[in-house]
C-alpha cells in the first residue's frame, strides 16, 4: 500500500498547479469561450503546452487567472492526423478571433 500511496501523492508535489483559478464558459469548463488565431509558430515546452503554426485556429475553453494569467487552455486540430489536442497556450502568441455566438 506504500507504493500505491506514493503514486497518488508524489505527482502532486512534482507537477503542481499551473494557476489558482480559471475563467470558464460553464460550470464544467466544457463550452467554447473563443476562437483565436496563432500570430507565430510555437513549439510547446512540454506535454502540457500546444505546438502550432502561424495562422492555426485555436479553440479556447478556459483562461487561467491568479498565479498564471498568461495561459489559456485550448485545442488545435491536426487535420493530417485527424486529432484535436486540448492543452495550454500562452495568450501573447495568439490574437482574439470570434466568440461562440458567431462561430
Amino acid at each position: 500500500w506504500i507504493i500505491g500511496a506514493a503514486f497518488v501523492i508524489l505527482p502532486h508535489f512534482t507537477v503542481g498547479l499551473l494557476s489558482d483559478y480559471k475563467i470558464c464558459g460553464d460550470s464544467e469548463c466544457e463550452s467554447l469561450l473563443s476562437r483565436v488565431q496563432a500570430i507565430k509558430d510555437h513549439r510547446g515546452k512540454d506535454c502540457r503546452f500546444l505546438s502550432f503554426r502561424k495562422g492555426d485556429t485555436i479553440f479556447v475553453y478556459h483562461k487561467l487567472t491568479g498565479k498564471r494569467e498568461d495561459l489559456w487552455a485550448g485545442s488545435v486540430c491536426l487535420m493530417s492526423l485527424s486529432i484535436c489536442l486540448l492543452l495550454y497556450v500562452k495568450k501573447n502568441i495568439i490574437k482574439n478571433g470570434s466568440f461562440p455566438n458567431s462561430l
